[in-house]
């Protein structure tokens, strides 16, 4: 894909998708599966506009398995509780 050829080895060590995915398992990303080959990854500490909440994203502990698959149900549910702000405040940063 154009992301694994162009994107990851400018920020990874990585250009193989798999390796990335596996990378994101770690840290508890959940998959959602968009269309038949589409995916995309969310964490509650990882949204746009929020760069304060970053530092609350941990490494998992060794022996334990990554995020669940949730669906684009559940990304519109968590979307609808947890609404990404229009502007983040100075404070906030």
């Amino acid at each position: 894909s154009v992301f694994a050829r162009s994107v990851l080895p400018t920020y990874y060590r990585t250009s193989r998708m798999g390796s990335f995915s596996k990378q994101l398992n770690g840290y508890s990303f959940n998959k959602i599966k968009l269309d038949v080959n589409q995916y995309t990854y969310y964490h509650p500490f990882f949204l746009r506009g929020l760069p304060h909440l970053v530092k609350n994203i941990k490494r998992n502990v060794s022996g334990t398995k990554g995020g669940k698959q949730i669906t684009e149900a559940d990304l519109e549910r968590i979307s609808a509780e947890a609404p990404v702000p229009d502007r983040v405040s100075e404070t906030s940063r």
